[in-house]
This record gives C-alpha cells, sequence and structure tokens, in this order.
C-alpha cells in the first residue's frame, strides 16, 4: 500500500510503475500481482539530479527480506529503509487511516518502508559530460575557425584546420551512437526528454562544425 506520494509545482514528471507482489502460500513462490502506475512529480531537482521519495506500507506473515523494491530502469538505483511496527507505535496521524490499521489485523507482520528513487552517481556524471559535449565541440569549431580565418598560420597551408575540423565532424555521429547504446529508450520522462536535449544539441553542433569547415576551405583553399 502505497501512504504518500510526492507532488508539487515544479518543473518535470515521471510515470513509475510499480509491481505489487503477494505471497501465495499455497505454491510457495512469490507472483505478481496487477501493475500500478503512479504519477511523480518532481520536487527539488531536474534530471539527472532528481530525488523521488516513497512511503510504502507492508503487510505481510512473514517476514521481509531484501531486495523489497527494485527499479526496472537500468538508469536508476533504488534505497530503502524498512521498520516493522506495531499499531501501538503508529502516530495519530497514521492511525487515523483505516487501511493502514486494518494491516496490523490481518498480517503478522506490517513494515514502514521508505524508498528513494535516484540516477546513480556514475550515470549522474555521464549525463552531464553528454550534455555539455555539443556545446564543446560548438566551441572548439569556432576557434579552429577564427585561428584559421584571422590569425595568420605559420605555414600557408590549412591542412591541420581542416583535419581538426574533419575530426570533430566524423566525432558527432560516433558520439550520438554511443549515448544511443548506452541509455537506451525507457519508460523515464526524464530521460527521453534529455536524450532529446542531447539530440538536438548535438545536431546543432554538427551543423556548426560543417560551416565552419565550408568558411575555412573557402577561405584558405
Amino acid at each position: 500500500m502505497l501512504s504518500e506520494v510526492p507532488s508539487g509545482t515544479s518543473g518535470h514528471s515521471l510515470t513509475i510503475p510499480l509491481v505489487f507482489d503477494h505471497w501465495d502460500e499455497s505454491s510457495g513462490i512469490l507472483t505478481s500481482a496487477k501493475e500500478q502506475r503512479i504519477l511523480i512529480q518532481n520536487q527539488s531537482s531536474y534530471f539527472p539530479f532528481e530525488s523521488i521519495s516513497l512511503r510504502l506500507w507492508v503487510g505481510s506473515n512473514l517476514t521481509l527480506a531484501p531486495p523489497i523494491v527494485t527499479s526496472s530502469l537500468a538508469t536508476y538505483e533504488t534505497s530503502f529503509t524498512t521498520t516493522e511496527l506495531t499499531q501501538s507505535e503508529l502516530t495519530p496521524a497514521q492511525a487515523s487511516v483505516p487501511s493502514i490499521t486494518q494491516l496490523f489485523g490481518s498480517y503478522t507482520h506490517v513494515n514502514l518502508v521508505d524508498v528513494t528513487i535516484r540516477h546513480s552517481l556514475n550515470f549522474q556524471l555521464f549525463a552531464v559530460i553528454s550534455t555539455l559535449m555539443p556545446l564543446l565541440v560548438t566551441a572548439l569549431a569556432l576557434v579552429v575557425v577564427y585561428l584559421s580565418i584571422f590569425k595568420k598560420p605559420a605555414r600557408s597551408s590549412n591542412t591541420d584546420y581542416v583535419s581538426a575540423l574533419v575530426g570533430l565532424f566524423l566525432f558527432l555521429p560516433i558520439f550520438t551512437f554511443s549515448v544511443d547504446q548506452v541509455v537506451p529508450a525507457t519508460q523515464s520522462d526524464y530521460v527521453l526528454n534529455w536524450l532529446g536535449l542531447v539530440g538536438a544539441m548535438t545536431a546543432a553542433s554538427f551543423l556548426v562544425v560543417l560551416g565552419s569547415l565550408l568558411a575555412v576551405l573557402w577561405k584558405r583553399g
């Protein structure tokens, strides 16, 4: 039972699929119940630094063993703390919720699970670097154009400038392909929006590099 869902006013939202499992005592196996989806509103930060907190009430006739909550999206990681409670330990606000108090009458163990969902640190670093990469390539292309056109080269040939721009030109499709392979399509609105942003910025930088290459060839060809 999900007792609290963050909601608010800031930017992006994310729909997370939750599967509530139940223990089938007759067969002794854990089977999946109906998949539920909840809409979570990001409160404090934006991709890739969003952190989402959930509070789950879990009733069971057996003691809980990790993992209790896992993520089906490779870019996310989950952490949680579990506290087993008795009905006398409920706060007045919790005791006033019938669905919470009913758990104590139906199950021998009632646990409060605080869950945090966020991107791993490695993915956060990757996302930041990938976002900045098209800007870096654009800046390098403009620097090469400036050196080629406005600074007198040590020799008349512009081979070095053209080679640098061709290298940047070839790097961009390789970079785009690499991002697509490392971050496959997911159900996360955060990831999909970010992939769209990186794609748009890469396309823009591609045009800048192409324009820079043509300008150098025309000016110093």
